[in-house]
């Protein structure tokens, strides 16, 4: 797999900068498309007519932006619900403080308001989606989501 190494790394260094904006670094970023392309030489199947240089690039990108996506869902996050800034933190350390953060959030604040921020800021979905499921108005999801931010600030800021 070594051979796609030079295809990885020009494609890193395409998103390089923006990563650093994120707080993640060259060997973050490395990692993630070098496992995509183990998988998308695992899963590359010649009968479709796709040649696997194509479908490697594809889904090195494709797991860079994701990885990007993440590390901006969770910078802004962060940011909104206690002021944080971005810090480089290696991920297993930052699972441990990530998970830490949600259980004792999740077992000091209202369920219903748990659930709203976790479609929002987990699963990624839009106030006109959750509108939409539940029946309410947008503006209802809207001004709910702020009381529930509200809450968890003002619960994560006791704690910290």
């Amino acid at each position: 797999m070594y051979e796609w190494d030079r295809v990885i790394g020009s494609i890193v260094s395409k998103y390089l900068r923006v990563g650093r904006v994120f707080g993640l670094t060259h060997e973050d970023l490395f990692s993630a498309g070098r496992m995509a392309a183990f998988m998308a030489a695992d899963g590359w199947d010649p009968d479709l007519g796709r040649c696997l240089s194509s479908y490697v690039y594809f889904c090195v990108t494709r797991r860079i932006l994701r990885e990007l996506e993440v590390a901006s869902r969770d910078r802004d996050l962060g940011r909104e619900l206690l002021g944080w800034e971005p810090v480089h933190v290696p991920s297993h350390e930052r699972l441990v403080q990530v998970r830490l953060m949600l259980s004792h959030l999740q077992a000091r604040i209202d369920p219903a308001y748990w659930q709203l921020l976790w479609s929002c800021y987990v699963e990624g979905r839009q106030v006109g989606e959750i509108a939409a499921e539940t029946g309410q108005g947008p503006r209802a999801v809207s001004q709910k989501l702020q009381r529930a931010r509200k809450k968890a600030v003002t619960i994560l800021s006791r704690s910290v």
